[in-house]
């Protein structure tokens, strides 16, 4: 038997709201780009989000975009859930398919997948106080035009507004991997980088087993190799969660090279930034060389792209 309990903030979803608090007190609107692992719950705390926002004010419009339709259901469903568990809930006109309708307080939510209609179509010419945007590296259509499109629905600040684009990588040479680096190097003023490592999830953890003796992770210690070693360094990770990565490397990710295997680990389950963007293909540099070591280096004093002249 299951049992409703109250919502408890896990640590990526305080880091989340952490995010938000710091923009708001700056007097910067509410934009958050947050490349992420998998399973952080990011996208349950945005709901929660979205939801308190439209309902406890008048005259909000909402708008939560997924990839694909089983995602747009989910989602939708834990909007439903919140909804229904929620003691200071607004009437609904209308709960129709992927739609919630607030009557008493002029407002609405809906829940669309990408590729369901076209950019211009999605909004449909009403303005956005609320726009989740998730697993927007996988939307199947062109994301730099949608996006587009529906910010330019989003009332500029001060009007109270909130905006999150949410997404799992999916290698370079995109609209998300662009607008992440254009964060990273400080070019978006009113964007805030929110990245949520795997190693934050609370289960991200495995045990030596039951009744293990000290020496079974005395010898998993020792086992340990330079990439491990530098994570538990970097980022004071235990020997249980290093033994939880190893599990799902070597027991959960499938097919393919061990380079090939590595990369699909980084990219599910990022420890930095630039691990959620991997690509595919050789590589002229030892690429995991390169990751191993990276942690080491100083900060750049300057990032930039090299271009070939024009007349070239």
């Amino acid at each position: 038997h299951s049992r409703k309990v109250l919502f408890k903030r896990s640590p990526s979803q305080l880091m989340l709201d952490a995010a938000v608090d710091r923009g708001k007190a700056e007097g910067r609107p509410v934009r958050i780009w947050s490349p992420k692992s998998r399973r952080v719950w990011a996208t349950a705390r945005v709901v929660k989000r979205g939801y308190q926002f439209i309902t406890r004010s008048e005259n909000r419009n909402g708008l939560m975009l997924a990839h694909d339709d089983p995602s747009t259901i989910d989602i939708f469903r834990n909007y439903v859930f919140t909804h229904r568990n929620d003691p200071l809930a607004p009437r609904t006109e209308r709960a129709s398919k992927y739609e919630l309708v607030f009557k008493d307080i002029n407002a609405q939510l809906r829940c669309r997948t990408a590729g369901a209609a076209r950019a211009g179509d999605i909004a449909r010419g009403s303005g956005l106080h609320f726009l989740q945007l998730d697993e927007a590296a996988s939307y199947p259509v062109d994301p730099r035009k949608l996006v587009t499109s529906l910010l330019a629905t989003v009332p500029p600040h001060p009007v109270e507004t909130e905006v999150f684009m949410l997404s799992t990588g999916k290698g370079m040479n995109n609209y998300f991997y662009e607008e992440v680096l254009k964060c990273m190097k400080g070019g978006s003023s009113d964007w805030t980088l929110v990245f949520l490592p795997w190693h934050v999830r609370l289960d991200a953890t495995r045990e030596f087993g039951t009744g293990a003796c000290q020496c079974v992770e005395d010898a998993f210690a020792k086992s340990l190799d330079e990439r491990e070693s530098i994570l538990r360094a970097e980022f004071a990770l235990s020997h249980q969660q290093l033994h939880w990565f190893r599990h799902v490397l070597l027991d959960e990710i499938k097919g393919g090279s061990a380079e090939a295997r590595l990369r699909l680990l980084k990219q599910e389950y990022p420890s930095s930034v630039m691990e959620c963007f991997q690509t595919t293909g050789s590589s002229a540099f030892d690429v995991e060389r390169i990751d191993t070591i990276a942690p080491k280096c100083k900060p750049a004093p300057f990032m930039g792209d090299i271009e070939a002249p024009r007349d070239l």
